[in-house]
């Protein structure tokens, strides 16, 4: 009878077929199968036993791939992708998949394997499990989300076998090059127990990602054996404190001459928020050639006797830990390295730190490759252009000498930071050419764009302009029009040169210049100061038109100090930022009739206006914006923004209620108005990642911080973020009206202070400030706004109570804060206070009678005994406004009294917003029915969590990214109760959780859901549809934004019927996750009605087969995504369309990540539908069998 093999589509008519036809027939096998029975049985008895136990049946096979277990329970991967490649390119490789235990069958095979990768096993506690004497022949190992494993791998464990199977004296593992582990949660040891002669003896890459368990990397026996070790990589692991730890050689001395890993070429090290020491005072990596740093913030010197320097050529790292990492050496003895700043180059935080690694280090390999041994010394100073936005020179690093560097990198390394795009490689010349073209997407399809070039291109023939600015939010396409313009044909004509620089947020006067030197081919050595380089420049420019394009300004740029301008009126400069205030102010200036001169000469003092200089010679002209404020309560509210960070995200509730307290607003509306008035002004800006916040930007920032020196009542001593450990000096203290010392690392304040004048005072974030002073507040019988949240102490002084003017008093998260002094009663005038995260009770503030806004926790009510429980003290806070009860539903009692709380909650007359958990509908009710303040209606807020959601968080955000004031969460529920859709008709933002009783989000009334913004949907079993379009007379949904739809197990389909025109129209974000049974997405008509669409994810779901359905859209409208920006497909096995053909048009697509998509072949998007598209986040293997129409776009992306 014929057998059939699961091995490549091969039928083999008999199991008698020699093993040697088999081998020579398959030189590559690769076998997937659900189960180990199947594994065992159909794959290999069918070929006959020998087969699956004959060792030269392994032999024989050059090359095999199995993969073992069942996918039922996977989700997508956390394997690095690079790993994965790597492992699927190994000889013979074994992947073991949701597994339990260690069947003998496995072992046998693993035996001839020469590489393994264990993918979530649930059982195994060590590597060693598998049987060491099982993997002689291992040369790769990746092991990933096995929760159980403890150590890799167990030396006593080892030992002890070694008795009965001869393991003892063998080396162990001694053949494995790589090991790459991640997202091992129980993991703590690499090795434990004795370490065995030649252990690991072979290995040549490490690489540990997100281990939060894991304390010790290497002791000092392990380091030992580790004299092939070249890379090494650690990747979130929280609590390691050091790399080496040194055990029982605690009282080795750290002077020791001996030399670890002696082949370690490279260490990255990123997101250890615990790392101080590197080697504990071991020397190690003698041939060291580069590093990457992020996120080691505590990570404060850099022993260079400890890790060799002298044939480092790259340093990566975030700027602002770089500036302030020190150099140091226990050992004069040492020979002193050159400088260190030269070879840096930063990361940008607004990228994937894990691409530009990547990127960095390979444009730095082949620019080692092409690039020649310097001819002269004074490279340094060219090699210093290679971090153009490396920050920073410490005087640490500058005491070393200097030693000859490596020649000067080319600009395309330079820029590699530009949108993802290098410059176009050009031959080296004797004088540099007009233009340097620069690899640009082709823009003429794009009116919009093409206009603004063509636009710029006029205005720079016109001879009275001089300076242009291009001005956009994010992603607008600033950098696009500049390249575009920097590759215009006319420009060639126009000018003798034309020079672009990308300036970015880290810039200097210094990196401008190595950049322009860079361009202009000029010869410069390193100890060369910045004005003589800005003669030197202006001398080489002498004469000809140049073109200045300055890309991606954050701040105003000297542009004379860079390089000494001339009076060339022939020469001209374009700025592009994302920064609108020059527009505004020369807007407004419009408005008042001014003589636009005044404009353009202020534009020239802006653009000469540096940060770092004095801003004697702008100040005044900034004003201008900062005057057109009409009160000076308004100037105020401004001012009080530079009490935070730079670029910080400014919650808007926290920030009007300071202005409250500062008396700036007498209530919220008026505090709105304030605010949009700043943002209308550009003085402001929302948060690009936060509806719900603001932002100051640096510039206005330094702007607000001058005014307020300038003036005697307004003084401000702001140092947040500084890393302070010593409180400032007394008379900075008594000088100031307004502190902000927030998220420094203080342990202590002072004693006492003579501050009658200050308001406000921000101490937030102190983690390590354990104890105030007794006497601290004796003198500020002025201050209305004191911050304390997050801070270590664990008491406060009975000065407290001379705050006599006190507003608002922060305390939430202190949660070493157990009691208040007696003499709190004294803050009269009170009117905010948080104390939720605390261990401090109602008893405690009871006198605080005049409170309008009262944060509390739920600890209140379920901690205390049944004769502790005085329900009426919240009904004594008759002046409570706000009322925010944390929703920490897991709190055992609560179900007890919460309807004594209701009735007194139902009390407070004046109440406006509430935050409260109701554990069951009929509570919500008892709050409904009896509230006087609920039956108002406006302007009544609420943030409601309706039933027990369980110990389970959900998997789906609760804080909407869109501004917002009522919220309902309603989870375990059943049915439609009318007083869910009483409320839902005023609801901002529903989830709805694990619901019972509705088919559809309709059984709600789709009527009552006219005012939401975010909706999302999470394991309600029942819901088939989420819209039924049936009986719908007017347009649905319409103002919502966001819907998040994750593991509806029976939807079918996310709208049912006819689509009503206006339905969904302003839906910007969809998300669909694990939903099995849905077929389609959008339903006929559908997908015409949603203009406003930038995000689409659909992950795991697995009757996906079309995303846009060829069926249901005959004759759609190529323009039907106008805004879709971007594009997210994961695990879709069944998904073999995204569009029939390239006849749509994606004007706003940027970026599109598919994942375990196997079965689609092809992509709907070319060079001309898809100008913007620059991201593709793919498998590599899946990329390569891409069926293309275009290739332009492939060689883009």
């Amino acid at each position: 009878m014929p057998c059939e093999a699961p091995v490549s589509g091969w039928r083999f008519p008999s199991h008698e077929y020699p093993l040697t036809f088999i081998s020579y027939l398959l030189r590559a096998i690769v076998l997937q199968v659900e189960e180990m029975t199947y594994f065992i049985k159909r794959a290999f008895m069918r070929f006959s036993y020998p087969f699956w136990t004959s060792s030269s049946t392994y032999l024989s096979l050059v090359q095999f791939g199995f993969i073992v277990g069942s996918y039922l329970k996977r989700i997508i991967s956390r394997s690095p992708h690079e790993a994965a490649a790597k492992f699927e390119q190994q000889r013979r490789h074994l992947k073991y998949v949701n597994g339990e235990n260690v069947p003998d069958d496995f072992k046998k095979a693993l035996q001839h394997a020469t590489a393994l990768f264990v993918d979530r096993h649930s059982t195994v506690t060590s590597l060693s499990q598998f049987g060491i004497e099982n993997m002689k022949k291992l040369e790769f190992c990746v092991l990933g989300e096995c929760n159980e494993i403890q150590t890799v791998i167990d030396g006593a464990e080892i030992c002890y076998r070694g008795d009965n199977k001869d393991v003892n004296g063998e080396s162990v593992l001694g053949s494995l090059s790589y090991l790459c582990i991640y997202y091992m949660k129980s993991l703590s040891s690499i090795w434990k127990g004795p370490i065995l002669t030649d252990c690991l003896s072979s290995l040549k890459s490490l690489a540990l990602h997100t281990c939060p368990q894991l304390v010790i990397i290497f002791n000092l026996d392990l380091l030992q054996n580790l004299n092939t070790l070249e890379e090494l990589v650690v990747e979130d692991c929280p609590k390691i404190i050091s790399l080496v730890n040194r055990g029982v050689h605690e009282n080795l001395p750290s002077a020791n001459f001996k030399w670890y890993l002696p082949r370690l070429k490279r260490i990255s090290l990123h997101y250890m928020p615990k790392l101080v020491s590197i080697s504990s005072g071991f020397r190690i990596a003698p041939k060291l050639e580069w590093m990457s740093f992020y996120g080691c913030w505590s990570l404060k010197t850099l022993p260079i006797d400890e890790i060799s320097v002298n044939d480092l050529k790259l340093v990566i790292g975030d700027a602002d830990w770089w500036s302030a990492l020190k150099l140091t050496t226990s050992n004069s003895g040492f020979s002193q390295p050159h400088n260190l700043d030269s070879i840096f180059v930063p990361i940008q935080t607004n990228r994937d730190l894990t691409i530009q690694v990547a990127e960095i280090v390979t444009q730095h390999k082949a620019l080692r490759q092409d690039t020649k041994p310097p001819q002269q010394s004074g490279s340094c100073d060219s090699l210093k252009a290679t971090a153009v936005h490396a920050g920073t020179t410490s005087e640490e690093k500058q005491l070393y000498h200097p030693t000859p560097s490596p020649p000067p990198l080319p600009a395309s390394y330079t820029n590699y930071h530009i949108k993802g795009m290098a410059e176009v490689p050009c031959s080296i010349e004797e004088r540099p050419g007009p233009v340097r073209k620069i690899r640009a997407p082709k823009i003429e399809d794009n009116s919009s764009l093409h206009k603004v070039v063509e636009d710029v291109v006029s205005f720079l023939e016109d001879k009275q302009t001089r300076r242009i600015g291009i001005w956009g939010t994010v992603g607008t396409g600033k950098t696009t029009i500049m390249q575009n313009l920097n590759n215009h044909g006319d420009i060639a004509k126009m000018f003798d040169i034309v020079i672009w620089v990308t300036v970015s947020k880290e810039w200097s006067i210094r990196k401008l210049q190595d950049a322009i030197i860079q361009r202009l081919k000029m010869n410069m050595a390193s100890n060369v100061d910045a004005k003589e380089i800005a003669r030197r420049i202006s001398e080489e420019l002498r004469g000809k038109k140049y073109l200045i394009l300055l890309d991606e300004v954050w701040d105003s740029i000297d542009l004379h100090k860079i390089m000494r301008i001339k009076d060339n009126r022939e020469s001209k400069v374009v700025l592009a930022s994302r920064f609108r205030d020059i527009y505004k102010v020369a807007r407004d200036f419009r408005k008042k009739g001014e003589d636009v001169s005044i404009w353009r000469n202020g534009l020239k003092r802006l653009q000469r206006w540096e940060a770092t200089e004095s801003m004697h010679e702008v100040i005044e002209f900034m004003k201008f914006c900062y005057h057109l404020l009409d009160s000076d309560k308004k100037k105020a509210s401004f001012l009080y923004c530079a009490l935070f960070p730079e670029e910080y995200d400014i919650y808007i509730d926290y920030l009007l209620e300071c202005w409250r307290a500062e008396g700036f607003i007498g209530s919220r509306d008026q505090g709105h108005r304030i605010l949009n008035t700043l943002i209308d002004l550009s003085l402001l800006e929302r948060s690009e990642k936060r509806a719900y916040c603001v932002k100051l930007s640096k510039m206005l920032r330094t702007l607000a911080l001058k005014i307020s020196s300038e003036t005697t009542d307004s003084k401000f001593l702001v140092k947040p973020r500084d890393r302070l450990k010593e409180a400032p000096r007394r008379e900075e203290w008594e000088q100031a009206s307004r502190i902000s010392l927030m998220d420094n690392q203080l342990l202590s304040l002072p004693e006492s202070l003579d501050c009658c004048n200050l308001s406000t005072l921000f101490l937030q974030g102190n983690k390590d400030l354990i104890s105030i002073p007794k006497f601290f507040f004796a003198s500020m019988h002025g201050l209305r706004v004191l911050d304390l949240h997050a801070t270590g102490i664990s008491s406060l002084p009975s000065s407290l109570s001379d705050l006599i003017c006190l507003r608002a008093l922060y305390l939430n998260f202190c949660i070493n804060l157990k009691e208040l002094p007696s003499s709190i009663k004294g803050l009269y005038h009170l009117e905010v206070l948080d104390i939720r995260g605390t261990k401090l009770d109602l008893f405690q503030i009871g006198s605080l009678l005049r409170l309008k806004c009262l944060r509390i926790p739920l600890f209140n009510f379920c901690m205390q005994s049944t004769t502790q429980r005085q329900f009426g003290s919240i009904s004594a806070f008759a002046s409570l406004e706000e009322l925010q009860v944390d929703d920490d539903c897991s709190k055992q009692g609560w179900d007890e009294v919460v309807e004594n709380v209701i009735l007194e909650v139902t009390a407070l007359q004046n109440l406006t917003s509430l935050q409260f958990y109701f554990p069951t509908v009929d509570t919500l009710k008892l709050f409904v029915t009896r509230s006087p303040a609920w039956k108002e209606g406006f302007p009544f807020t609420f943030q409601f969590s309706v039933g027990f959601q369980g110990l389970m968080f959900s998997q789906v955000p609760e804080c909407f990214d869109v501004p917002s004031y009522n919220h309902l969460k309603l989870a375990n529920a059943n049915g439609v109760d009318p007083v869910i859709s009483e409320l839902l008709m005023r609801t901002h933002t529903f989830a709805l959780i694990n619901h019972h009783g509705v088919s559809t989000l309709s059984d709600f009334d789709i009527e009552n859901l006219d005012n939401l913004l975010a909706c999302s949907i999470e394991g309600c079993k029942e819901i088939e549809t989420i819209v039924k379009g049936d009986g719908i007379t007017k347009g649905a949904l319409q103002n919502l934004e966001y819907l998040c739809i994750y593991n509806l197990m029976e939807l079918k389909s996310i709208w049912q019927g006819p689509v009503v025109v206006g339905s969904l129209y302003h839906l910007r974000i969809l998300t669909l996750m694990k939903c099995p049974k849905l077929k389609k997405i959008f339903s006929s008509g559908m997908i015409q009605k949603l203009p406003y669409l930038q995000l689409l994810t659909v992950q795991e779901c697995y009757e996906i087969e079309e995303i846009i359905m060829e069926s249901e859209n005959h004759g759609l409208d190529p323009s039907s995504l106008p805004k879709l920006k971007s594009l997210v497909l994961l695990d879709l096995p069944q998904l073999t369309s995204i569009w029939v053909d390239d006849s749509l048009k994606w004007p706003s697509l940027q970026s599109i990540r598919i994942f375990m998509c196997n079965k689609l072949k092809h992509l709907p998007f070319s060079h001309a539908n898809a100008t913007r598209l620059r991201s593709i986040e793919v498998e590599e293997s899946w990329w390569e069998t891409l069926k293309w129409q275009d290739d332009a776009i492939k060689e883009r992306v």
